[in-house]
């Protein structure tokens, strides 16, 4: 996966590579969701070869966080991509994707430092 920052005048990091850890590579769409409360934003992506989710956190400067497999629970992967969005009312970014084996949906939920799987 890559981003490209701009600064509102010039793109300044233009298709620089997100540090993928142990990710293979994104299967399709790379989904960026700010974190409002901490500044940070994640990059979410479906690995291509494991069909996990996976997230990178970048806190406006570095990559804190390269490529790590999101916390699944009882799901066997993701079916195909993930999706995510910004809950202000609690400061949580919530993670939702289909089962690989049973397309049931399944979430996890992200405090803006550690993940959360409900089950």
């Amino acid at each position: 996966p890559f981003y490209a920052l701009y600064n509102g005048t010039i793109w300044i990091t233009a298709g620089a590579p997100i540090p993928p850890g142990t990710s293979t590579g994104a299967l399709h769409n790379v989904i960026p969701v700010n974190h409002v409360a901490t500044g940070g934003t994640l990059a979410l992506w479906t690995d291509t070869a494991a069909a996990e989710p996976y997230y990178a956190l970048f806190d406006g400067t570095t990559w804190t966080v390269p490529g790590a497999i999101i916390p699944m629970g009882t799901s066997n992967g993701v079916y195909n991509d993930i999706y995510a969005a910004y809950d202000p009312s609690t400061e949580t970014i919530v993670v939702t994707w289909a089962d690989s084996t049973t397309q049931f949906p399944y979430y996890a939920v992200f405090d803006g430092t550690a993940w959360t799987v409900p089950g």
